[in-house]
């Protein structure tokens, strides 16, 4: 089952693996997320009441059995590349 106010499943361009795209909430639902399919309870994201992405600094397990909980695909893709940023001249 996919969280909610995500998009279609997609792949993953560095590792071709299938993704999810959550809303988040820390944007009010203007940006996404790369999300790993599948829930685990490892993962640090759930989602909240409004079907947006919450990502929490350090996971409680008060939410274990009531929400599930899904680790974003830049933590999990192992040909990731995060993104060199230039200073500005």
């Amino acid at each position: 089952m996919s969280p909610a106010n995500t998009g279609p499943v997609s792949r993953c361009r560095f590792c071709h693996q299938r993704i999810l795209w959550a809303h988040t909430a820390a944007s009010d639902g203007k940006s996404r997320m790369p999300l790993d399919p599948d829930p685990t309870d490892t993962g640090n994201v759930y989602m909240n009441d409004r079907g947006q992405a919450v990502v929490e600094s350090q996971p409680s397990l008060e939410f274990g059995g009531e929400r599930s909980r899904y680790m974003p695909h830049f933590a999990t893709c192992p040909n990731y590349e995060p993104p060199v940023y230039q200073p500005r001249k």
